[in-house]
């Protein structure tokens, strides 16, 4: 290998830590962990102050559940923290050797490759975590009789500010990381917004949803097939119109579903008269009625034979 190749490699492998994709990938998995335990919290908040509604055979169900989570906390956190402290060692490592050598990178390498599955793993963990939370959240709801409606009072948000300050609180420092991978930060963000839209009224999604057609930066990498299902048609039908001739086909795909008959019966009209050329109709073929799939079908054909 030339000497070139080993500096460039040297170069990438002792880049500046908050370049590092490990270091990104637990700060993603922190600020998902400490929203999990905050929800966690709340959970518990609202057992305690049920009590004295419930059966004794429920309370004691609902107690095991609550003790079997604070065993997963628990047991996330040691993993977390000992992969962290990994993460450390492994900067450590880069400090001290010399990275120009061949062997010392492959070393590095593979320490980072290993570390970043094992990273994976609690990111799984976590996510199993929000979710027996989640659960628990709706058996104490069930149990007590309340709904996820009623639930909506204590996440009521004055004001666009007020979700924007919710959603930049739930990602901390990540708002201002240059990415690595967009993919890393587009998952954990869906997750986190999905997480709290059941807790929204229609006022506040419809706030969420012009701050998609705004290009807000707070809305920025959020995948909208997991939010469309919140939405209202109307909503629904405004992003698409917003966004449609800027997201990949897979991305159309995912949310043609949500929109109206009508709206997409409008689109084929513009492509016929030729006034739409940047959308990729191959993602919206499935979702046609079978009159607008026949006139395209001859607008095509006539296209062909001209």
């Amino acid at each position: 290998m030339s000497e070139f190749v080993n500096r460039r490699k040297a170069k990438r492998l002792s880049e500046k830590d908050n370049n590092n994709e490990a270091d990104l990938k637990i700060e993603i998995i922190t600020n998902d962990f400490n929203l999990a335990k905050s929800q966690f919290q709340d959970a518990i908040k609202l057992f305690d102050e049920s009590k004295e509604k419930l059966e004794a055979e429920t309370i004691e169900l609902l107690e095991e559940s609550i003790e079997d989570i604070k065993e997963d906390i628990k047991m996330v956190e040691e993993d977390f923290n000992y992969l962290i402290e990994q993460n450390e060692d492994i900067k450590k490592t880069k400090s001290k050797i010399n990275l120009r050598r061949t062997r010392n990178q492959e070393r590095v390498a593979e320490q980072v490759e290993t570390l970043l599955g094992h990273l994976e793993d609690i990111e799984e963990e976590v996510e199993d975590l929000t979710d027996e939370i989640m659960e628990l959240f709706e058996e104490i709801e069930e149990a007590t009789g309340r709904s996820s409606k009623e639930s909506k009072k204590s996440y009521r948000f004055e004001s666009i500010e007020d979700i924007s300050k919710a959603i930049n609180k739930a990602f901390g420092k990540l708002k201002d990381t240059v990415m690595q991978d967009l993919n890393i930060e587009r998952n954990s963000k869906t997750k986190t917004l999905v997480s709290l839209l059941p807790y929204l009224d229609d006022e506040e999604l419809n706030e969420i949803a012009d701050m998609i057609i705004d290009n807000h930066p707070d809305m920025k990498g959020l995948k909208l097939a997991t939010i469309f299902p919140f939405l209202s048609t109307a909503k629904c039908d405004e992003i698409f119109l917003a966004k449609m001739t800027s997201l990949s086909q897979s991305e159309l795909s995912s949310i043609v579903p949500f929109v109206s008959q009508k709206v997409l019966s409008n689109l084929v009209d513009e492509y016929i008269k030729g006034n739409i050329s940047k959308i990729n109709m191959n993602a919206i073929y499935p979702f046609l009625s079978q009159d607008d799939i026949k006139r395209i079908f001859f607008y095509e054909l006539k296209k062909e034979t001209n």
